[in-house]
């Protein structure tokens, strides 16, 4: 497959035949090193840039990745002295046959992702829950007659959690797992994914003047079938 200068997948992905290539793709650490070389060129020190890790690191990476011919030097960047190298994922989009993966079980290859996130939130949440002062929880029934277990200050009037926090000053923190069961046909779950996609997209998308500070937040989310927890796969 030629690479092509584009922002969009191939048509047609390239397949990996090794575990080796497959354990990179596979695992998200190293996956997120390989991600500035895919659909583009990069020199080390930008592919460095766009991961917020150190020169040394990304260079490890892309040794490794060459060697497992996931990617390679493209074309050289003039410059006094030596020219600086660019590199290009072999191909803009990549399909790793499951039984290449290190996972023997496709609920093996999910436990870990959704575990190894999910430690990290729970650390993250706790550590918003202790700064941001809500010291408790609150069970209640909303006007709508909706019932409600969230977090609170105090044993005050309850307030909408969404209302309180736009008065919330900049430092605040801000972190917060939002889940519910509900009653959906199935018409409703998809556009419900299709909903928060384009949210994602549109929030990816946003353009800036250099203004406004950002800095990275996590989203998780999912949509399935509640009742199917027990089923037969």
């Amino acid at each position: 497959m030629t690479p092509q200068d584009s922002s969009r997948g191939a048509d047609r992905a390239w397949q990996v035949t090794t575990t080796d290539q497959a354990r990179l793709i596979s695992d998200p650490r190293s996956r997120a090193f390989l991600v500035p070389f895919l659909g583009r060129k990069r020199s080390v020190s930008e592919a460095a840039r766009e991961v917020g890790c150190p020169l040394d690191a990304m260079h490890y990476r892309v040794r490794r990745f060459a060697a497992a011919g996931l990617v390679k030097a493209v074309e050289e960047r003039p410059r006094a002295g030596r020219a600086i190298k660019l590199y290009r994922a072999v191909a803009d989009a990549f399909y790793v046959p499951f039984e290449l993966t290190p996972y023997a079980e496709i609920e093996e290859r999910i436990r870990k992702d959704i575990l190894d996130d999910d430690e990290r939130m729970v650390r993250i949440l706790a550590r918003a829950v202790r700064a941001s002062g809500l010291e408790g929880r609150r069970l209640y029934r909303t006007a709508d007659g909706d019932p409600v277990y969230a977090s609170a200050n105090d044993d005050g009037p309850p307030q909408d959690w969404r209302e309180t926090v736009r008065t919330w000053p900049e430092q605040r923190a801000v972190a917060d797992h939002v889940g519910a069961v509900l009653e959906l046909s199935h018409r409703e779950a998809l556009e419900l994914l299709a909903s928060c996609q384009d949210l994602l997209d549109r929030l990816r998308d946003r353009g800036g003047d250099g203004t406004v500070v950002r800095r990275p937040y996590r989203f998780q989310f999912a949509v399935v079938p509640w009742d199917d927890a027990t089923a037969p796969s």
